[in-house]
C-alpha cells in the first residue's frame, strides 16, 4: 500500500471499487467519470483512489509532452536533414557547374593551344619559305655577280688585248721610225760623201796637170741638196724632227691610255668591293632578321608557357577557395560552441574559419578572430571577392567576429551561443559593425590571366 501511494511502483494493484474500475478502464471518458467519482462520499478508500487518478493523469500528461517533444525533435531533425540535403545538392550542382566551366575553359584553352600551334606552324612555314626565297635571291645575286665578274674579266681581257695591239702597233711604228731614221742617216752620209767627192773634183780641176800626165776626166756634177733660204736645215732634218715629235706624241698617248686603263681597273675594283660589301651587309641583315624572328618566336613560346602555368595555378588556387567555402557550408545547421574547432563538438566563428581553411586549402591560420585579422591582407570593400574573410567589431574596439565571404553581400559564420551556423547578409546590424575584408595568402581568389589568341 505504501508503494502504491508514493507512486514508486507500477506493479502493485490498488483496491478499486466498481466505479473506479470503470473510470480506469474507460480512459477516453476519464474526465466525466472522474467528475462523477468526486461526487461520492469521501472515504479513506476513495481518497486513495483520487490520489492514484491524479498521479495517473500527471503521468499521462508527461508522456504526452514527451511524445510531443520527440515529435518536434524528429520534425526539426527532418527539416535540418532536408536543409542539409538541399545545401549538399546545391553545393554538388555548383561543383558540377564549376567542373563544367573548368572543362569548358580547358577545352577552350586546348583549342587556343591548337590554334597557337597551327599559327606557329604557319609562321614557321612562312619563315622557311622566306628563308628559301632569300636563299634563291642570294643565289641569283651571286649568279648575276659571277656573270658580271666574268663580263668584267672578258672586258678587261679585251682591253688588255686591245692595249697589247696598241703597244704592238706603237712598237711597229717605233721600228718604222727607227728604220726611217737609219735610212735618213744613210742618205745623209751619202750626201756628205758626194759633197766630199765634188770638192776633190773641183780641186783637181783647178790644179794644172803635171808634165807628161794626162788630166783625168771630170765627172758629171751632182746636184746639191736643196736648202731653204735663211736656214741651214735640210728636208731630212725636218723629217727627223717631225718623226721625233710624232714619237713623243705616241708616247704621251700610250702613257695616257695606260693611266686611263689603271684608273678604269681601280674603279672596277672599287665597284666590286662595294658590291661585295653590299651583299655581305644584306646577308648579315637577313641572318640577323632570321635570328631575331627565331628569338621572338622562342620568347613568345616561353611567355605562352608561363601564361599557361599561371592559368593552371590560378584555377588550382580558385578551386582551393571553393573547397574552403564548401567545407564551411557543410557545417551550416551545426551548433555553436565557444572555443570549438571541430565538427563533433561545434564551432565558434574563428574555429569555423580555421577548420575550413585547414581542411579545404591546407592553410594554417591563427586561432582567434583578432589574430586572423592581423594575419590577413586588407582588401577594400569594393574589391572583396568570394572566399575572403570578413571581420566585425561586435564588442569593444577590437575585432571580435569573423566569417567567410560568399559574394553578393553574403557570408557564412558561427554567430553566437544559442544560434546555429548559418549565412547572413552584410546589412543592418552586420553592416554597422563591419571592420574590413581580408585575404589569407594561399586561400584567396586570383584573376585568371588571358592566353594569347
Amino acid at each position: 500500500m505504501l508503494g502504491f501511494v508514493s507512486g514508486c511502483s507500477t506493479t502493485t494493484t490498488p483496491p478499486q471499487s466498481a466505479r473506479l474500475q470503470h473510470a480506469v478502464t474507460q480512459q477516453n471518458g476519464y474526465s466525466v467519470k472522474r467528475a462523477t467519482f468526486q461526487k461520492l462520499s469521501a472515504t479513506p478508500q476513495q481518497d486513495q483512489n483520487a490520489d492514484y487518478l491524479r498521479q495517473l493523469a500527471r503521468r499521462q500528461q508527461a508522456t504526452a509532452e514527451t511524445a510531443e517533444r520527440k515529435q518536434q525533435a524528429t520534425t526539426e531533425a527532418a527539416r535540418l536533414q532536408q536543409q542539409r540535403q538541399a545545401q549538399a545538392a546545391a553545393q554538388a550542382a555548383r561543383l558540377q557547374q564549376q567542373q563544367a566551366a573548368d572543362q569548358a575553359a580547358t577545352q577552350a584553352a586546348r583549342q587556343k593551344q591548337q590554334q597557337a600551334a597551327a599559327d606557329q606552324a604557319a609562321q614557321l612555314k612562312q619563315q622557311q619559305q622566306a628563308a628559301a626565297t632569300a636563299a634563291r635571291l642570294k643565289q641569283q645575286q651571286e649568279a648575276a655577280t659571277q656573270a658580271a665578274r666574268q663580263k668584267q674579266q672578258q672586258a678587261a681581257a679585251a682591253r688588255a688585248v686591245q692595249l697589247k695591239q696598241q703597244q704592238e702597233a706603237a712598237a711597229q711604228v717605233e721600228r718604222q721610225k727607227q728604220q726611217q731614221a737609219a735610212a735618213d742617216q744613210a742618205a745623209r752620209q751619202k750626201r756628205q760623201q758626194q759633197a766630199a767627192d765634188q770638192a776633190r773634183l773641183t780641186v783637181a780641176a783647178t790644179t794644172p796637170p803635171a808634165p807628161g800626165m794626162t788630166p783625168a776626166p771630170t765627172p758629171a756634177p751632182t746636184p746639191a741638196p736643196r736648202v731653204h733660204a735663211g736656214s741651214s736645215l735640210t728636208r731630212a732634218d725636218y723629217q727627223a724632227r717631225y718623226q721625233a715629235r710624232q714619237q713623243a706624241q705616241e708616247k704621251q698617248r700610250a702613257i695616257r691610255a695606260r693611266k686611263q686603263q689603271q684608273a678604269q681597273q681601280e674603279r672596277e675594283k672599287q665597284r666590286l668591293a662595294q658590291e661585295q660589301a653590299k651583299r655581305r651587309q644584306e646577308s648579315d641583315q637577313a641572318r640577323k632578321q632570321a635570328e631575331l624572328a627565331a628569338l621572338r618566336l622562342q620568347y613568345r613560346e616561353k611567355w605562352v608557357q608561363q601564361q599557361r602555368e599561371k592559368v593552371y595555378e590560378a584555377k588550382k588556387q580558385n578551386q582551393k577557395v571553393e573547397a574552403v567555402i564548401s567545407k564551411a557550408e557543410q557545417q551550416i545547421g551545426g551548433k555553436y560552441r565557444w572555443g570549438g574547432d571541430n565538427p563533433k563538438t561545434g564551432f565558434d566563428c574563428s574555429g569555423l574559419v580555421k577548420h575550413s581553411l585547414q581542411s579545404g586549402a591546407n592553410v594554417e591560420v591563427p586561432r582567434t578572430a583578432a589574430e586572423q585579422y592581423q594575419a590577413s591582407i586588407k582588401v577594400p570593400t569594393q574589391n572583396a571577392t568570394r572566399g575572403d574573410l570578413v571581420f566585425f567589431r561586435t564588442r569593444g574596439n577590437s575585432v571580435s567576429h569573423v566569417g567567410i565571404y560568399l559574394g553578393d553581400g553574403k557570408f557564412v559564420h558561427a554567430p553566437r551561443a544559442g544560434r546555429k551556423i548559418t549565412t547572413d547578409n552584410i546589412t543592418g546590424y552586420w553592416k554597422e559593425r563591419l571592420v574590413s575584408f581580408g585575404r589569407i595568402p594561399g586561400a584567396c581568389k586570383v584573376p585568371i590571366p588571358r592566353l594569347p589568341a
